[in-house]
């Protein structure tokens, strides 16, 4: 492998793609960064497009990883093989991500999983006092999904943010109906994710650092994300379970989620200490830190 060149990232999320740029012998130092909001398929990829052809002209790319929204099939030999199949997005269903790099940038690598993947991937490799050791990556943000990464690399990647679980006492009073387009209330996504903590709110998703620490909301949220977080532990029992994505950039949440997942688990398992055990990245950008990663390995089985 070609350590003289260079590698994008591309962390494609379902409300902004962030684009990098990294050197192959150093991927953790991001050369250069753009996001770009999440519009039409047409539209954002065509973006990312002309961003990486401009970077092209002064940096020798090889090769491009994309972490992406889902779901995705990942099955070789699928017909469709690197796309976004059934999103609740409307205008990305089916949509070839994958292809369009390909046709795009036919000289270099591309290479593409879920969003949820790379970042547990980068966490376990490069993070914490132990690494290597066994992490579940949540994202919490326009969508919900997981990933688990174990000590000898193997991977789960799942759609745990549509696994169902109890209804909050809040919700089931107010008859919330959640938002998501195929299990309305009945999953965690529909009854977590930005859209849903804004329609509750009465405001739009952009508006949602506006809210207060105090707002009731945060509360009724955090019952779904702990449940999640148990839904985790009872059936891969990662060493620690780290939380990213935008929504949990709201720290008073942790404490929340924490507090909810004690009293829902009650010493059914044992687990690290519960503020060690449930923790935000320790990575800056792990989405994109982890798309260098699909880069680079995409280039090292060449």
């Amino acid at each position: 492998m070609d350590k003289s060149g260079f590698i994008v990232g591309i962390e494609a999320g379902g409300t902004s793609f962030l684009l990098g740029l990294a050197a192959i012998k150093d991927i953790h130092n991001i050369v250069i960064s753009k996001r770009i909001e999440t519009v039409s398929p047409e539209e954002t990829l065509g973006q990312c497009k002309k961003i990486i052809e401009l970077w092209g002209k002064s940096h020798n790319i090889l090769a491009i990883g994309v972490a992406a929204f889902g779901p995705i099939d990942l099955t070789e030999g699928s017909e469709f093989y690197g796309y976004i199949t059934t999103t609740p997005k409307e205008q990305w269903k089916f949509t070839n991500i994958l292809g369009f790099f390909e046709k795009s940038f036919p000289s270099m690598v591309c290479t593409m999983h879920t969003d949820v993947y790379p970042p547990a991937l980068a966490e376990s490799k490069e993070t914490f006092e132990s690494p290597s050791i066994s992490t579940a990556y949540v994202t919490v943000g326009t969508g919900i999904g997981a990933s688990v990464c174990f000590e000898d690399e193997s991977t789960i990647f799942c759609e745990a943010g549509h696994a169902s679980c109890p209804v909050s006492r809040v919700d089931q009073l107010t008859g919330f109906p959640g938002v998501c387009s195929f299990h309305k209330c009945g999953c965690i996504e529909g009854m977590a994710c930005a859209s849903s903590i804004a329609k509750r709110a009465g405001i739009d998703p952009s508006e949602l650092k506006s809210l207060p620490d105090d707002h009731d909301v945060w509360n009724n949220v955090a019952h779904y994300l702990a449940h999640l977080c148990l839904n985790i532990t009872l059936m891969w029992r990662p060493k620690r379970i780290v939380l990213g994505g935008g929504v949990m950039q709201r720290s008073c949440l942790f404490k929340l989620i924490r507090m909810k997942f004690v009293k829902y688990l009650n010493d059914y398992v044992s687990v690290p200490p519960v503020d060690k055990y449930i923790v935000p990245p320790k990575l800056s950008h792990p989405g994109l830190i982890g798309a260098f990663y699909l880069a680079s390995r995409g280039l090292k089985k060449l």
